[in-house]
């Protein structure tokens, strides 16, 4: 059976039901840009996960390596300019923290189970969506998803915004929102320290047969694209 099968046969089930509130949000700490910056919300976001995963580092590190201390905006994966390091290669250096970059919005599904069964957070970069008349929203910056529920068949987002704060938003506002549009996904697929040491009564009132299955062999990609 496919992995993304497996995941609707879940949903069939009533392993993960749209209907139901199930609610994880992971301890990730609200991190502001420092003082005197203006476009470091890829650093303060860096931050916040690299402080989940155990690993301490002030903006101004962070800030020294991903763009020699200039206050400009940062790639959030893969980008072809030597004098920058983008959010991905932050977290691996850093923190040992692999993730993988996709050039859009992640699958409802995938950020459900990435945060509550993987305990991963997810790093989105918001584009500024010139199509919207009001012209008025976030505009681009990266900021960390770390809670996701689904409420009335409606999956909801927990957002860490190092500009705006904390607040809840529903999946569709995210990808397209007052001025924004997502436009990259940085997935984490290394677990957090703590999560490798749960035992499996501890995760056995949830999905057992995904929680112990290891995200690098999850077709993620057939997930993305709804093969």
């Amino acid at each position: 059976m496919k992995q993304q099968s497996l995941i609707g046969a879940a949903l069939i089930l009533g392993l993960i039901s749209p209907s139901c509130v199930f609610a994880q949000v992971l301890p990730i700490q609200q991190k502001y840009i420092e003082d005197g910056k203006k476009n470091w919300s890829w650093a303060a976001s860096a931050q916040a996960v690299l402080e989940y995963f155990g690993v301490n580092k002030s903006q101004a590190e962070i800030g020294d390596y991903g763009t020699n201390g200039h206050d400009v905006p940062n790639f959030l994966h893969g980008n072809g300019d030597l004098n920058r390091h983008g959010v991905d290669e932050i977290l691996l250096d850093f923190g040992d923290i692999e993730a993988w970059g996709h050039n859009s919005a992640m699958a409802p599904e995938k950020i459900f189970l990435r945060i509550n069964y993987f305990r991963a957070p997810v790093l989105i970069r918001w584009a500024q969506d010139y199509g919207d008349d009001s012209n008025t929203g976030p505009g681009d910056r990266i900021i960390v998803v770390k809670g996701a529920l689904y409420r009335d068949r409606t999956l909801y987002l927990m957002l860490m915004d190092p500009i705006d704060g904390t607040y809840e938003k529903d999946y569709d506002w995210v990808v397209q929102g007052a001025g924004h549009i997502w436009a990259e996904s940085l997935e984490i697929v290394t677990r957090p320290p703590f999560v490798e040491k749960l035992t499996a009564s501890e995760d056995s009132g949830r999905i057992p047969s995904l929680i112990d299955l290891n995200p690098h062999n999850i077709d993620w990609d057939g997930i993305y694209s709804g093969k």
